[in-house]
């Protein structure tokens, strides 16, 4: 989670298909435009946040053009032609509704029926016995009140 005093939450549609770059370090990174509501029903903001490593693997992986998120993360600073630049960085995304029809004959992502284990049916257990708790409040004099 981020910090409290150097955080954002945005919740808003992403504008395209997010798309994987390297750094010089081949390190995977994306860029991921989402459009906000603005204060007045008219207004549309489009903010552009990072995201790093698995995120972006995951964003990539689960999220397309016209999905609604809610974006956490951080805010940086960095230098660029003599100008002090804010950057959105995510430290992780919800996806509230995904605008992509699921297709009948496909496979949940990330699974394929060749991976999933078999497995034979286990002993049945007997569960351990639980003590009546139903004479517990039977000795009571008085009703209990919580607020007397």
């Amino acid at each position: 989670m981020a910090q409290a005093n150097n955080s954002f939450i945005i919740s808003g549609n992403l504008v395209r298909d997010p798309e994987i770059r390297l750094t010089t370090k081949q390190t995977k990174y994306t860029f991921v435009s989402i459009a906000v509501r603005g204060m007045s029903k008219d207004k549309v903001d489009f903010l552009t946040v990072c995201f790093w490593e698995k995120l972006a693997d995951n964003i990539k992986q689960y999220c397309h053009k016209g999905d609604t998120l809610t974006v956490c993360g951080h805010i940086t600073t960095f230098k660029k032609d003599e100008k002090t630049q804010l950057q959105l960085v995510a430290d992780g995304f919800t996806i509230l509704a995904s605008k992509r029809p699921a297709q009948p004959d496909e496979e949940p992502a990330g699974y394929s029926t060749a991976e999933i284990p078999t497995t034979t049916k286990a002993p049945a257990q007997t569960a351990p016995a639980t003590p009546n708790y139903g004479d517990v409040f039977s000795d009571l004099s008085e009703p209990f009140t919580p607020f007397s």
